[in-house]
């Protein structure tokens, strides 16, 4: 397990549920897309010169829902979006050299789906066409960026818009939970490391899981993460469909059943069946 990090949770965490194992998984509420007001963003000046500015910024699609997507739109587990942006961009005191697009994934800090120049010179309209494939899992708000560059390096404001890919099929399965019905209590001032995994699935693609978590029967309101990422609570490989954790069973844990309930949620909001676990301490 090399370059793993072990995320373990001391087991009487958990049975008292003091606390969380793991930030949640932030679940994205899809809703209709609206424009946002500029944020501004300057580039480098000398303090006399003017930045580039950008206006009038509309495209197409605003949201789109797979189910009602004709078949010929899809690639293996992509759909293909046709975009259609434009922008005014003009400088005051000089010329527009370049405006941007970006396009950012739901996905916290994952890298742009899409970073392209778009058509146009100088000061004026800018406009750009472009088919993009996006994972049919991964669903919620994408975000178009747009920022001019003009002839000095100086940067514009900003201008953004929100795509919405929609979802609303079918939700994720837990198959199976892998865990020992028996942990031996271990001696005085020592612990016993315990695997659990949620073998899980979705019928839209792995992608589509936002969160696998779970709680002890006993204390409902406190859930606990499972990660499919290759690094922490043990986990092997990431986006396997395995979600892992690895829990600690300390000398002082008194003896006997805990009962554990395991469920996923996908990125509509759609949430699986309930699998529970039984762990006996002995």
């Amino acid at each position: 397990m090399s370059g793993r990090v072990m995320r373990t949770v001391p087991l009487h965490r958990f049975f008292l549920a003091l606390h969380r194992v793991a930030p949640a998984v932030l679940l994205f509420t899809l809703f209709l897309v609206t424009l946002a007001s500029c944020d501004s963003a300057p580039g480098p000046s000398d303090g006399s010169s003017i930045p580039p500015s950008v206006s009038g910024f509309s495209y197409t699609p605003r949201s789109i829902n797979i189910l009602e997507t004709p078949p010929g739109q899809f690639v293996g587990n992509n759909v293909r979006i046709l975009f259609t942006v434009a922008v005014d961009a003009t400088d005051a005191d000089g010329v527009v050299s370049e405006v941007v697009l970006v396009l950012r994934s739901p996905t916290v800090d994952a890298e742009p789906v899409l970073t392209q120049m778009m058509n146009g010179s100088g000061n004026g309209p800018y406009q750009l066409t472009r088919e993009v494939e996006l994972p049919r899992g991964e669903t919620g708000n994408y975000t178009l960026l747009i920022y001019a560059v003009d002839d000095e390096g100086q940067l514009s404001n900003l201008v953004r818009g929100t795509f919405t890919l929609e979802n609303r099929g079918e939700p994720p399965v837990i198959a199976s939970v892998e865990a020992p019905d028996t942990v031996q209590r271990p001696a005085a001032g020592e612990q016993t490391l315990v695997e659990i995994v949620a073998v899980v699935s979705d019928p839209d693609g792995l992608a589509n899981l936002s969160r696998v978590v779970f709680w002890n029967t006993a204390a409902p309101a406190d859930r606990f993460d499972l990660v499919d990422d290759g690094l922490n609570g043990g986990d092997d490989v990431a986006g396997d469909g395995r979600y892992t954790i690895t829990v600690q069973v300390a000398s002082d844990n008194a003896p006997g059943p805990r009962v554990f309930a395991f469920q996923a949620t996908d990125r509509a909001g759609l949430e699986s069946n309930v699998v529970e676990k039984t762990i006996t301490i002995e």
